[in-house]
């Protein structure tokens, strides 16, 4: 038990306790009145005992009484309370995961009723904050106060620093779980002000405040929480040990060549429980039922950091476009992870041209790819065509050591527009594009080597060129508007780049300089490049394989002419949110942005104007679909942290009990003193009456 204000009760003490035993001390001076009998003057015989000034103290339930309501008034005076909490006068920022991991339903409430861990750690944040101390009712102390955060992949102040309780638990009661990862990056440089060490005059450099963190522990970037070593942060862990979860971590879908009406889907799935466990997965397509799997995972082994791994593929043979869904119908604690969705497009067979003067590797590789419409063309045919208008129904065109370049009276011009905006394979050339731009270098270039390459891509899913040499590399640079997917020890050789409607891979150099040609990787490469940029999505995501997630951020251009454009976003079935609508502002370039993403499911943006060749016509406005699934390992691996690990040592989960509400006992002492206030008139009242 602590006490706020000792001294203030102590003085008071010091006067009043005295000052009411003297009262009983002291003897009323009476006048003298002869009367003719004393015998209705019986009950008053006490009050004349006697003539001194002052008389004996005797046993009085009044000034028992008294004297309880003054000691209980003092009491309350130095204000007392039990801090059976991690209340503190001091700062504290309180940190609270709101990511898809959150939404676990394997906490209970404090009536032991089955909640989401958010909602749990939205309990003892609240208890938390009751448990602050307030300013004494005399106006001296300290009272406490804290700021909010609530953070998944992204983060925001839902509240900044007051000592108001009533506020900082309307904002936190408020706070959502969305079905984004998580990452503490944004929420730590939103804190940074408040928790790095102040440079104090005449102290030194002080610590900075206190950081509580309500999370499951499943944080990737801990090494990015930088504190002053006398600094604290508590790490207050909500949710079950052992809680089983299935998720679906993957979801994408292929055309062969050779026959691409049919689609085969495959299905990552992970899972994080000891023991094999069996599971049904749905397919489902334009909302009906097409098929349902079963596949049997294996027990995951923590002490390796191993999931257990498995996976399904459908086969489907369709040749128009549809909606896919995937549905995992096994139930477990986390439904996010249990659906996700892709836009499969119509089967086509691509229209390749290849343009350049060195061409002999490329045009054996690419004839033996069974494509729709392939012929080689000399630069000036190629451009030609362009003028007359016959290229556009290219869907690739694959150039070799050339590319169009901007005129200086034409800054814009460059590559030119294809069929379905513009998709380049460009090698050993830089386009005219943004964030590219090739350097002049004197002399013959040096042999280079390809020290890392993104092998999750998928020009290089089935094609690694690690350790690649290159004998003549172009070299450039390239920003951080530029996708590098593969660099050797001098700087880029492979990236993606964007501008306008154009898409293009750029390969800083010429595969008949290298010995990559030998390689039966090459003609994989290739396959996969020309696939990869002929079946983008206008999402500019490959076929069936969505690149946009929660926590991101939706960033796409539409068609020339485009205007009106409005996002139709689904209901969250985490956070209770319902569907919404809201207008998008077309930038110059058509391009329409909105985030971050806080919910998956099926996105809809329509506008009204032309369409591109994957959207749909309804209601007369182009309409496009965008899938937004969670597909994250971290996220479906829900394991509670013991202990998180900073860069400054380990920090191990807070008990259990830490959050419990600290009792102010002053209130209940001023109830207790009005009781005895009231009992005392009830004797006194008694005793006066006859």
């Amino acid at each position: 038990m602590t006490w706020l204000t000792p001294g203030l009760a102590g003085l008071v003490a010091a006067i009043t306790v005295p000052t009411l035993v003297l009262l009983y001390f002291l003897k009323l001076r009476r006048r003298e009145v002869e009367i003719s009998s004393t015998l209705l003057w019986a009950k008053s015989i006490k009050d004349l005992q006697a003539n001194a000034p002052f008389q004996r103290l005797r046993r009085n339930l009044l000034l028992l009484l008294q004297l309880i309501v003054l000691a209980l008034i003092l009491l309350a005076l130095a204000q007392p309370q039990w801090s059976g909490a991690a209340g503190s006068s001091d700062a504290t920022v309180i940190l609270i995961d709101r990511s898809a991991s959150m939404a676990t339903m394997d906490a209970q409430d404090d009536k032991g009723v089955g909640v989401s861990r958010l909602e749990r750690a939205k309990r003892e944040a609240l208890a938390f904050v009751d448990a602050m101390p307030d300013r004494t009712f005399l106006g001296t102390g300290a009272p406490g106060q804290a700021m909010v955060i609530a953070f998944d992949q992204d983060a925001e102040v839902v509240q900044p620093y007051t000592t108001s309780k009533a506020v900082l638990r309307e904002r936190i009661e408020a706070i959502r779980a969305t079905d984004a990862p998580t990452s503490i990056t944004a929420a730590m440089r939103l804190a940074e002000p408040y928790v790095k060490p102040k440079q104090v005059e005449g102290v030194g450099l002080r610590p900075g405040d206190k950081v509580v963190m309500w999370s499951d522990g499943n944080v990737r970037d801990l090494d990015t929480v930088l504190l002053h070593p006398e600094s604290t942060f508590e790490y207050r862990a909500v949710g079950s040990k052992g809680t089983h979860n299935v998720g679906i971590t993957a979801l994408r879908a292929e055309r062969p060549f050779d026959d691409p009406e049919r689609a085969q889907v495959f299905v990552a799935l992970e899972h994080n429980g000891a023991d094999p466990v069996d599971v049904d997965v749905q397919l489902e397509i334009d909302g009906r039922v097409d098929g349902v799997q079963q596949v049997r995972l294996p027990g995951a082994e923590p002490q390796a950091n191993q999931a257990g791994l498995g996976g399904v593929v459908f086969r489907l043979d369709r040749s128009t476009s549809a909606i896919v869904r995937v549905v995992i119908l096994t139930p477990d604690a986390l439904a996010a992870d249990n659906v996700a969705d892709l836009v499969l497009p119509p089967a086509r067979r691509l229209r390749t041209v290849l343009v350049g003067e060195s061409t002999l590797f490329l045009d054996a590789a690419l004839r033996r790819l069974g494509l729709a419409h392939y012929e080689v063309l000399k630069p000036e045919q190629f451009m030609a065509r362009v003028k007359s208008g016959a290229i556009e129904d290219v869907d690739v065109a694959v150039l070799s050591d050339w590319c169009p370049q901007a005129e200086e009276d034409d800054p814009a011009a460059g590559l030119p527009s294809l069929a379905r905006g513009g998709r380049y394979l460009i090698f050993k050339a830089i386009p005219p594009l943004p964030g590219v731009r090739k350097l002049n270098v004197e002399g013959d270039p040096e042999p280079t080597f390809v020290v890392t390459s993104q092998r999750e891509h998928p020009i290089f899913r089935h094609a690694p060129i690690d350790e690649l040499e290159v004998f003549k590399p172009v070299a450039f640079t390239a920003s951080e508007r530029v996708r590098v997917l593969a660099r050797s020890t001098d700087g880029p050789l492979v990236v993606e780049a964007l501008g306008g409607d154009v898409r293009a891979l750029i390969v800083g150099f010429d595969p008949a300089e290298t010995t990559w040609v030998f390689r039966p990787t090459f003609p994989v490469f290739l396959a996969s490049a020309v696939r990869y940029l002929g079946e983008l999505s206008d999402t500019g995501d490959e076929l069936g394989e969505q690149g946009v997630h929660p926590g991101q951020t939706l960033s796409m251009i539409l068609p020339t002419g485009a205007k009106g454009a409005r996002l139709k976003i689904p209901a969250s079935s985490t956070s209770g949110a319902d569907a919404a609508t809201v207008t998008l502002e077309l930038a110059q370039d058509g391009r329409v942005n909105f985030g971050p993403l806080r919910t998956g499911g099926l996105y809809e943006l329509s506008w009204d104007g032309p369409r591109g060749p994957s959207d749909v016509e309804r209601d007369g406005r182009s309409v496009r679909v965008i899938p937004v699934n969670l597909a994250s390992r971290a996220e479906t691996l829900i394991d509670v942290k013991d202990s998180i690990a900073l860069p400054r040592g380990a920090v191990s989960a807070a008990p259990a009990d830490a959050t419990l509400t600290a009792k102010r006992a002053w209130p209940w002492l001023l109830l207790a003193a009005l009781g005895f206030v009231m009992l005392e008139w009830w004797i006194y009242n008694r005793r006066v009456y006859v």
